[in-house]
C-alpha cells in the first residue's frame, strides 16, 4: 500500500487555527495491491506498453504528487478492471516534478482481445480528481486538473454536545473519480480537492452495532466560489426508522419481496434496501429524519403502485403529478417525520412477458438469452432497473472504490436485479420473466428487451452484431407475448 501525506497546507489557507490537525493526516488510494507481481495465469506471457501521462493545472503548469492509476481497461465490447493474476499488482504512480510519470499497461487481455483504450484516474488533494482516456496508438497523454474547494467538518452529537472522533462521513450531492475524506484523531473530516458545483452536504455519523445518525442538509452555495470551508460543531441526530408492510391484499406468504428507499434533498442521496419477510412486513433503520423517501416494492407476482395525488399533496409535491407516467413506476411517498413510521405500501398484480425467439423459417431457437429492462423512475429525475437496491451505508462502511458490479452485490453495496429479468428460451424457443410492473389498458408500461444469441442475429439488424433490441408493452395482471426472429450467422 502506498501512502501519500498531505503537501504545503497552511493554517492561513483555511483562516482557522484547528487546520494545523490536518497537517499530519496521511491519505491513502484504496488500490489492491501485493508485495510482487504475480505470474500470469495464461500461457501466453503478456506483452505490455508504456504510456507517458502528463499533469497539468489550468493555466498550463506541471503539478506534482498526482496519483495514476489504469482503472478500466477496454476492449472490442467488453469492459475490464485490472486482472492481478495475468499482470500483477495494480500499477499506482505519482507525477514528478515536471508533472510526468510512466505506466506499462497490457496489450491485451488474458483472453487475448486486443485492449483499445485505457480510462485513468488521476488524483492530487488540491485538485478535482479526473477521468482520462488513452487508446492503445498514444504513447503519451495529457490531463489537466482543475483546482478544487477543499472542505473540513467538525461534527457533535445533536443530544449531547459531545465533539465525535470517529465513524463520520460526508456525503456529498454529485459524483467524483477516487473521491477521498480523511477523519483526523481529532474526529475532523478533511476532503481532497472537490468541485464548487457539489453543492448540498450531509454528515452521517456510522457508529458499529448502532442506527445510523444524521445532520441536515447542508448546501454549500451559500459559499460560493470560497476554496476553502471549515463548517464547524455540525450536529447529528437519529434518523426515523420505517417498521412498514405491504398492504393486505397481497397473499401471504411473501415470496422474493424486496423494497427499496432513497432520500433525495437537493441531489443529497441516501439509498437503502430491505427484504420483505413472508408477513409482509420489512424494517428500514434508519434514514434522515424530516425528509421525504421514496418507496418501491415488488414480491412474486406484485409491484408497488404510483403515488396518488393526495400523497404528493400532502408531502408539498403536487407539482411532480405530471411526471407520472406508465411507461415506468413510480416511487411512493412518505415522510420521514417520527421516530418510527409505519407505512403500508400499495400493490397492484404484476404481468409476465413470454418472448418466442424462433429463425426466420419459424424453427425454434433454444439457448437465447433475454433480458428486460423495466425501469423505475425518480421525483429527482433520475431512473433505475425496477427493484434497484442500494445501500449507501454499506458502501461508506466498505470504503469502496471503482470496484467492479459483483464486488458490489459482494459487499452488500447493491442488489444484483439482472437475475430477476433474464431468462433462457427452452427446446420450444420460449422464454418467460413474471412479476414485471405493467400499466392499465391504453397506458401500457413499454419495457425494453434484448435477445442475444452466439450463433445467430436479430432479423431486423441487417446483420450487424448479434442481438436484437426492442420495446414490449406491458398489461398489469396480463401477458404479453411477443415474437422475435433471428437469422443464423
Amino acid at each position: 500500500m502506498k501512502y501519500h501525506r498531505f503537501n504545503n497546507l497552511r493554517p492561513a489557507a483555511w483562516d482557522l487555527s484547528l487546520w494545523a490537525v490536518s497537517a499530519v493526516l496521511i491519505c491513502f488510494l484504496p488500490l489492491t495491491a501485493s508485495a510482487a507481481a504475480r505470474p500470469a495465469n495464461d500461457s501466453v506471457a503478456a506483452e505490455f506498453r508504456t504510456v507517458k501521462i502528463t499533469v497539468m493545472d489550468e493555466s498550463g503548469s506541471p503539478v506534482q504528487g498526482a496519483i495514476v492509476v489504469p482503472r478500466v481497461l477496454v476492449s472490442q465490447n467488453d469492459l475490464h478492471y485490472w486482472d492481478e493474476e495475468a499482470w500483477g499488482p495494480l500499477p499506482t504512480a505519482e507525477s514528478d516534478r515536471e508533472g510526468g510519470t510512466e505506466i506499462r499497461v497490457p496489450k491485451r487481455t488474458h483472453d487475448q482481445k486486443r485492449i483499445l483504450t485505457v480510462h485513468w484516474s488521476v488524483s492530487h488533494q488540491n485538485y478535482v480528481a479526473a477521468l482520462l482516456k488513452s487508446n492503445s496508438v498514444q504513447p503519451s497523454v495529457a490531463c489537466q486538473l482543475k483546482t478544487g474547494r477543499r472542505i473540513a467538518v467538525s461534527a457533535i452529537d445533536g443530544q449531547t454536545g459531545r465533539r465525535l472522533q470517529s465513524d463520520t462521513f460526508a456525503v456529498l450531492s454529485g459524483h467524483t473519480v477516487g473521491e477521498k475524506w480523511i477523519q483526523a484523531k481529532s474526529g475532523i473530516l478533511v476532503s481532497d480537492g472537490l468541485a464548487t458545483s457539489r453543492r448540498m452536504l450531509r454528515i452521517v455519523h456510522l457508529p458499529p452495532g448502532k442506527p445510523s445518525r444524521y445532520s441536515k442538509a447542508i448546501d454549500l452555495s451559500f459559499y460560493q466560489q470560497k476554496p476553502r470551508i471549515f463548517l464547524r460543531d455540525i450536529a447529528v441526530h437519529p434518523g426515523t426508522r420505517i417498521e412498514g408492510k405491504l398492504d393486505a391484499q397481497v397473499p401471504r406468504p411473501i415470496l422474493q419481496g424486496i423494497v427499496s428507499a432513497s432520500v433525495i434533498q437537493g441531489k443529497n442521496e441516501w439509498y437503502d434496501m430491505a427484504e420483505i419477510r413472508p408477513d409482509g412486513r420489512f424494517v428500514i433503520d434508519h434514514l434522515p429524519q424530516g425528509e421525504i423517501v421514496q418507496l418501491t416494492a415488488s414480491c412474486e407476482n406484485w409491484v408497488s403502485s404510483d403515488p396518488t395525488f393526495a400523497e404528493l399533496e400532502d408531502a408539498g409535491m403536487q407539482e411532480k403529478a405530471s411526471r407520472l407516467q406508465r411507461s415506468r413506476v413510480y416511487p411512493q411517498i412518505v415522510r420521514l417525520e417520527n421516530d418510527v413510521i409505519r407505512p403500508v405500501v400499495r400493490m397492484e398484480p404484476a404481468t409476465t412477458c413470454r418472448i418466442e425467439v424462433m429463425e426466420t423459417n419459424g424453427t425454434p431457437i433454444e439457448g437465447a438469452r433475454v433480458r428486460l429492462i423495466p425501469y423505475q423512475g425518480s421525483f429527482d429525475g433520475r431512473s433505475h432497473v425496477f427493484g434497484h437496491g442500494e445501500s449507501t451505508r454499506q458502501r461508506l462502511l466498505s470504503d469502496a472504490v471503482n470496484v467492479t458490479v459483483q464486488q458490489r452485490i459482494e459487499l452488500g453495496i447493491a442488489r444484483d436485479v439482472r437475475g430477476r429479468y433474464t431468462a433462457s428460451t427452452g427446446s420450444d424457443g420460449i422464454a418467460e420473466i413474471t412479476s414485471l410492473p405493467g400499466g392499465p389498458d391504453g397506458s401500457p408500461a413499454m419495457t425494453s428487451f434484448v435477445v442475444t444469441h452466439p450463433n445467430y442475429f436479430a432479423a431486423n439488424s441487417g446483420g450487424l452484431g448479434d442481438q436484437g433490441s426492442s420495446r414490449a408493452a406491458l398489461y398489469s395482471g396480463r401477458t404479453t407475448e411477443v415474437l422475435v426472429r433471428m437469422e443464423k450467422k
